[in-house]
């Protein structure tokens, strides 16, 4: 299923306060009655401290508390020294100064701003909202998809019931991030007033962290959090660190949850709003790659039915034996300045090894161009069905071909020598580990999707070459330019757009390009340039030079097409053809069905439905209670992170993200229903969905885990009427 990250907007803005400045200018003006009324919310809470003395007895419980729940956090601050915010006592109340500017975090009394923030974000909370789209046509079959469109058309019926009312923050949180600690009265009013299972606190300036020690009260604040809810401070300018624990938070924490995160900016300054935006463009990476049942079912299916087959195995780069390893890689993409590259390509195609990638084969066998190597990513059967539009099966047949271990089985068919490689995070390759040979000889490839550019790579890589130069891999497009190259299967022979290329707008980004600034990419595109980087950065000894007027790659340093030769250090390679065939055939392991049949005992079917009982037997508990509802979540998440009770992690993985999909929607069900009446009567209705997928999960797993997945589409019409 898709995932449209709508809007995750923080709505908690202290600004929004200055419209109502005349009332409290009024307020302010009535000092007696002011001081009246902040007195009996100081007698309510007991927070407000107004003298050094008080000021320095909480800093000293502070200390003590973090000392208890962050010992790093208390030695850092034990000795530490502000150098621009401090705390000022400012017409009688505790505030923070600014001595950059002068000027005062808040304008008015800061618990007052407090509580009217609180009470503002309380009945209208802003909240991240990602919307799953219903797989309608569900070509390919999928159970998941089945049960995913039930799901969804309850929580469409729940939205559309409720017109246009805004559900209030509910007294249960599972996640809620606060941009800003300031002097931290609204942290200590939100815990008096709900119960979180996570909150994270996000404080860009140590000087204001530093004086939130003397104003607020952190005994309480730490001591308030449940047993099983936690608490999480990131502090600091923390540039992409911040996200990534937030992302590692919520694969502990059950990533499911992250569908409906609570969010509140307490103040704006720049290093605030910084990190409040880089979540907002980077919340869907935590809700993106989660995958699905019927794909893990697969991705087991087509390894042991490619086992079966005889298709070798990549071996450890480790072990790697490549006499041209020095020699240069042409990873070639279907972006649109592969057109203006081509000439550069065929000058040296007889000094370089050319590897395709997906569709690209297609825009250079027009060019009259064969590549050594050619490599696929997707994994269902219309991929096999695409290479027929690529070029004639007689040149596919000259053309060694390498594909994640996941691809269906008939594309290493239409090839002499083929090869698979292991892919990473995949059930498959946990099953495969559990053997001696794959401990020995095989090893994961983390870094080989979401496109086929990140295959590509990654498979060179593995057989032992150093030095690799990106052409078309454009990973985006300028703004109004073409998707991909004009001779592409994309493009008719006219150059008319066959509309095969389905972007959604509203998911494109402006980023930095490899030669300018004006590149639009879409997220999936820059997932990939994201998974390159992470495999050049992790691999040690190589170079890599992008030539592709598109996405900027960090790693691959950008290079004109008219350097290449002084870089590349191009020499003619005798017998190129037998030479690459030994490098392939010297590092992939065959004759693999013994390795399959071995495999093969080790499915588990009884183990996996046991699994899948515990869940159903917890899910078949009555929930009468918004609490209950979020227990039974959290209850099922725990059976699959138990190694009693989910003892084998390749059932985990192909339970893991249907689950986390199911669960995803449930949640929003929960928190957008304007009652907890509604809220449960809605859950209850979802979860027999729930129910009935689990309950077929394990017959479906026994009749498919040997056998590759099959399925129609009609993707392909518009190239059939050309």
């Amino acid at each position: 299923m898709s995932t449209d990250n709508v809007e995750n907007e923080f709505k908690g803005n202290v600004d929004a306060l200055t419209e109502k400045a005349a009332k409290l200018d009024q307020f302010v003006a009535r000092r007696k009655a002011k001081e009246q009324q902040l007195q009996q919310v100081a007698n309510d809470v007991s927070l407000l401290v107004t003298t050094e003395e008080a000021l320095r007895a909480q800093f000293d419980v502070n200390l003590q508390a973090l000392k208890e729940y962050f010992p790093d956090v208390h030695e850092f601050f034990s000795s530490y020294r502000p150098t621009r915010y401090v705390v000022d006592i400012h017409e009688g109340f505790a505030n923070i100064l600014d001595l950059e500017t002068n000027s005062h975090l808040y304008p008015y009394p800061p618990y007052l701003m407090a509580l009217e923030q609180i009470q503002r974000y309380q009945k209208k909370p802003a909240s991240t909202r990602a919307m799953f789209n219903p797989d309608e046509k569900n070509e390919a079959g999928f159970l998941h998809s089945d049960y995913m469109n039930r799901l969804i058309n309850v929580w469409r019926e729940q939205t559309e019931a409720k017109s246009n009312l805004q559900a209030k923050l509910p007294k249960k949180v599972s996640n809620m991030l606060l941009f800003g600690v300031g002097a931290g009265y609204h942290i200590e009013l939100l815990l008096g007033q709900h119960d979180f299972d996570n909150i994270f606190i996000i404080e860009s300036e140590l000087d204001i962290f530093y004086a939130s020690l003397f104003t607020a009260n952190w005994r309480y604040i730490l001591d308030s959090v449940s047993e099983d809810g936690r608490v999480h401070l990131s502090l600091g300018q923390q540039d992409e660190s911040f996200f990534e624990d937030i992302f590692e938070r919520t694969v502990i924490n059950g990533r499911y949850e992250v569908m409906k995160s609570f969010g509140l900016v307490h103040y704006r300054i720049p290093t605030i709003d910084a990190l409040a935006q880089e979540y907002k463009d980077r919340y869907y990476e935590l809700i993106q790659g989660w995958g699905f049942f019927d794909d893990a079912v697969m991705s087991i299916g087509h390894m042991m039915s490619s086992l079966e087959a005889g298709v070798p195995i990549l071996k450890k780069r480790s072990i790697a034996a490549n006499n041209l390893k020095d020699v240069p890689v042409f990873i070639i993409g279907n972006g649109p300045s592969l057109d203006g590259l081509i000439d550069t390509i065929r000058a040296h195609k007889d000094e370089a090894i050319l590897i395709t990638c997906g569709s690209a084969l297609s825009a250079l066998y027009k060019y009259g161009i064969v590549p050594d190597f050619h490599c696929e990513q997707e994994r269902t059967f219309p991929v096999a069905e695409k290479m027929e539009y690529y070029c004639p099966q007689e040149v596919l047949r000259k053309i060694i071909f390498g594909g994640p271990s996941t691809l269906h089985p008939a594309v290493y068919e239409m090839f002499d020598l083929a090869f698979m490689a292991p892919k990473g995070a995949e059930a498959s390759i946990h099953l495969l580990e559990t053997s001696d040979t794959a401990k020995k000889y095989l090893e994961r490839h983390p870094h080989i999707n979401p496109t086929v550019a990140n295959t590509a790579l990654s498979l060179t890589i593995g057989l032992g070459f150093n030095k690799f130069f990106f052409f078309g891999v454009d990973l985006g497009h300028k703004v109004d330019g073409h998707h991909h190259s004009s001779k592409s299967m994309y493009y008719d022979e006219s150059g008319e757009d066959l509309d095969l290329y389905k972007n959604d707008l509203a998911l494109n980004r402006t980023i930095k390009g490899n030669f300018s600034d004006n590149v639009v990419s879409e997220r999936f595109f820059y997932t990939s340039a994201q998974m390159i980087e992470a495999l050049i950065e992790k691999t040690e000894g190589i170079e890599c030079f992008n030539l592709s007027d598109g996405v900027y790659i960090k790693g691959a340093e950008p290079l004109y097409q008219e350097k290449l030769a002084e870089v590349a250090g191009f020499k003619q390679i005798a017998d190129k053809t037998e030479q690459i065939e030994a490098i392939v055939k010297a590092n992939i392991l065959s004759n693999n069905q013994a390795l399959h049949s071995e495999l093969a005992t080790r499915l588990e079917f009884e183990g996996f439905e046991y699994v899948c009982q515990l869940i159903s037997d917890e899910l078949a508990k009555e929930q009468t209670s918004f609490n209950a509802c979020l227990k039974v979540l959290k209850d099922i998440f725990h059976i699959l992170t138990t190694e009693q009770k989910c003892p084998r992690y390749y059932h985990y993985l192909l339970l893991e993200g249907s689950i986390m999909h199911i669960q995803a929607v449930m949640v929003n069900i929960l928190y957008e229903g304007l009652t907890e009446e509604e809220s449960v009567t809605r859950f209850n209705e979802a979860k027999k969905y729930y129910i009935e997928f689990i309950e077929y999960l394990p017959k479906y797993y026994q009749e498919n885990a040997l056998i590759p997945h099959y399925c129609e589409t009609d993707w392909f019409e518009p190239l059939k009427k050309q």
